[in-house]
């Protein structure tokens, strides 16, 4: 099980008696799963090569030929935020495209 943990920003003006706290997210929506899909890449390349998945958190939710099928399949299981991801039927066969 994963802890999703949020930071809290403080403002403080001395001239005066209040301040506001403002929990802000940690991350972009998507960055932790696209660094999970890195990270086990080699493993998504042998078993998914050329589908599209979603991802949730650091679970696969839906996998589909297109982007619609996979988002169709992870909301019929209940998801309603996902990263949705290509992934490539070689691995490092996309490699180039990062700048």
């Amino acid at each position: 099980m994963s802890t999703t943990f949020t930071a809290t920003r403080y403002s403080f003006n001395p001239n005066c008696t209040t301040f506001s706290v403002k929990q802000v997210s940690p991350l972009t929506p998507g960055v932790r799963e696209q660094r999970w899909f890195y990270a086990h890449e080699a493993e998504m390349v042998a078993q998914y090569g050329g589908r599209w998945i979603a991802i949730s958190g650091e679970t696969v939710i839906g996998v589909g030929d297109g982007a619609s099928e996979a988002a169709e399949q992870a909301r019929a299981r209940g998801f309603s935020d996902m990263a949705l991801i290509q992934v490539p039927k070689r691995l490092g066969e996309w490699d180039n495209l990062i700048a």
